[in-house]
């Protein structure tokens, strides 16, 4: 039995993905840069003016087929989030924050882009905030999310400086601290 060798050959294949230029932006040739359409502002707006819930009617029938009751349950839609909506239209979120993003010059690179996108985050939170205050959604998961993307904060930062003290309360301030240490404080010590 003759046996016959074979060598196998592999080849890299190049990396298809292009690269970002120093400032963020896609390079030249990024199918994401170039995929951008003014429409974009448009559809998410409309994808994020979704309702959270949509009404469907549970029906009771009788043996012969004829409604017996029929009421109306509310069932919760899908969140919408920047994740779907880039998905939705064949990108990453990182394109949509691109685009919305502003340049050296100190302009957005899409205008109505950047405006619908500031609108969405806004009414994103506000809907995440209703949605878990009438039980719609789930508190805890809307309280990480709303504390993670939304800037939310989960307690209080309170400033405890005094500003503003009088000379007087400052001289009383300062001779208990003194007397404090053992010092004596003043014309009130005997």
């Amino acid at each position: 039995m003759s046996q016959k060798e074979t060598k196998k050959t592999t080849t890299k294949k190049k990396s298809t993905t292009k690269k970002r230029n120093p400032d963020g932006t896609f390079a030249k040739g990024n199918d994401f840069a170039e995929k951008y359409d003014e429409s974009y502002a448009d559809k998410l707006i409309e994808f994020f003016s979704q309702p959270l819930t949509r009404t469907e009617y549970k029906r009771s029938y009788y043996q012969n087929g004829q409604i017996k009751d029929e009421y109306p349950v509310e069932i919760t839609t899908d969140f919408p989030t920047m994740g779907m909506f880039a998905r939705s239209i064949g990108v990453s979120v990182s394109a949509l924050k691109a685009w919305a993003g502003i340049t050296e010059g100190g302009k957005y690179k899409h205008d109505r882009f950047a405006s619908a996108y500031a609108r969405v985050k806004e009414w994103a939170g506000g809907m995440m905030e209703s949605g878990a205050l009438s039980g719609k959604l789930d508190a805890n998961m809307a309280k990480f999310v709303l504390t993670n993307d939304y800037g939310k904060q989960d307690k209080q930062v309170v400033d405890t400086t005094i500003n503003g003290i009088s000379e007087k309360d400052l001289a009383l301030i300062q001779r208990v601290e003194a007397r404090l240490k053992g010092k004596d404080g003043g014309e009130d010590a005997k």
